[in-house]
């Protein structure tokens, strides 16, 4: 029993020491996608509300509306593609 105990043991420290984990650059560039993907729907945000505000009735804004939904989609896939090894911001 105690030879299967520190067999395991081995075999938990090699897994974890061989696990992939997120280095510094990795997380440099997911941190930077999702910076970039939080300013793009706040800029498409913006750009639907002046829509909005402006259209008069004349305008239903589909467009800023398409971009500002292009924009959460980049959003969300930044944010589940976040490397698990990273700090989030």
């Amino acid at each position: 029993m105690k030879v299967r105990t520190h067999a395991f043991s081995g075999l938990v420290v090699a897994l974890t020491l061989t696990s992939p984990s997120a280095g510094g650059r990795d997380c440099r560039i997911a941190a930077e996608r999702r910076e970039a993907a939080v300013t793009q729907v706040i800029d498409a945000l913006r750009a639907y509300e002046k829509c909005v505000v402006s259209s008069q009735n004349r305008n239903d804004c589909a467009g800023q509306m398409d971009e500002l939904d292009s924009a959460h989609d980049e959003f969300a896939d930044a944010a589940s593609e976040y490397p698990s090894g990273c700090e989030r911001p």
